[in-house]
């Protein structure tokens, strides 16, 4: 993935519920053609046979919208990467700042990159939508 200039790097341990967590590497890179961020989310094996990649998408989905209050969401369609389905959301905030974020699960992992700012239709940010690869088969 390739960021305007080298990203922040930040590592977290986000709740699961039942006691368990996932561990969530953040990458994110505030320039004047706006934010770039990437977050690649290791789920336990375990959770994602529990629940079930749909309904593990469906529910990021759902907190996705829910998170995103005081944003609309003026787009939504499914998007794939070298064959790997996912979703895409493009809206604007409550100060007139757009936004896309692609989604896609792939294994144990979960990915959202995205970028914030004035226009994110422009050609950085949409380098950077397009430089996301996956690898592997789907």
């Amino acid at each position: 993935m390739i960021f305007p200039e080298p990203p922040e790097k930040l590592e977290s341990n986000e709740p699961l519920g039942d006691g368990e967590s996932a561990v969530v590497t953040q990458y994110t890179d505030q320039s004047l053609a706006g934010t770039f961020f990437a977050y690649v989310t290791e789920l336990p094996a375990h959770y994602l046979a529990s629940f079930g990649a749909p309904a593990i998408v469906a529910g990021e989905h759902d907190n996705f919208v829910e998170f995103s209050a005081g944003m609309q969401v003026t787009d939504e369609r499914s998007v794939a990467v070298n064959g790997f389905s996912g979703k895409q959301f493009i809206g604007r905030d409550v100060n007139g700042n757009a936004w896309i974020t692609r989604f896609f699960l792939v294994g144990g992992h979960w990915y959202q990159i995205g970028v914030a700012g004035p226009d994110p239709t422009d050609q950085a940010p949409q380098a950077f939508l397009e430089s996301f690869q996956l690898t592997g088969t789907p």
